[in-house]
């Protein structure tokens, strides 16, 4: 996202910090040396239209285009199915680790056919988003267990619109993964 930004904006207050996450992620370091004023610099670049398209840009290319590729391959039509894609691709990621996007879809794809296979979306939904919150309560990889483990109410929120029977997310959705409670118009 950075080095996009500063690629339409070379004077942007990120760019300057474009050396050190290149280094860092070279590395694959999550180490915050060598990047002090970061944050005021990246709450600074938020207000900006550029920023906030570069934004966009990345996350489509990296989680939103990729998911809707596995949707259509699975033929999921509704707006829940393709939402609850995008959501977990976001999470989980779309790489061959049994806690991606495509090892779950696979693992909801076993236990009911997807629309493309001649099945119901809505059974083959129900069975991606119980398969889902199993993994975020038992992740395979100890780096991200406690973490995801906590965010399982994001997946308990997604099943209750589902039980629901809201498939076209039609609003107002009332959720409160965590206790509170929010308003999705």
């Amino acid at each position: 996202v950075v080095r996009r930004y500063a690629a339409r904006k070379p004077a942007a207050p990120l760019a300057r910090f474009l050396p050190r996450l290149t280094e860092l992620a070279a590395h694959h370091d999550d180490s915050t040396a060598g990047l002090y004023g970061f944050p005021a610099a990246w709450r600074k670049a938020a207000a900006d239209p550029l920023m906030r398209a570069a934004q966009d840009e990345v996350s489509d290319e990296l989680y939103y285009l990729p998911a809707m590729k596995l949707a259509g391959e699975l033929g999921l039509a509704r707006a829940f199915s393709r939402a609850a894609l995008y959501e977990a691709a976001i999470q989980h990621g779309l790489g061959d680790d049994p806690d991606g996007l495509p090892a779950m879809a696979g693992r909801a794809s076993a236990a009911a056919k997807p629309p493309a296979g001649g099945g119901d979306e809505r059974a083959w939904l129900g069975e991606f988003l119980k398969v889902r919150l199993a993994t975020l309560q038992h992740a395979s990889d100890p780096a991200t267990a406690a973490a995801w483990a906590e965010s399982a109410g994001r997946a308990e929120a997604m099943l209750k619109i589902f039980d629901s029977g809201n498939m076209d997310l039609e609003g107002p959705l009332k959720v409160a993964p965590y206790g509170d409670s929010f308003t999705i118009p």
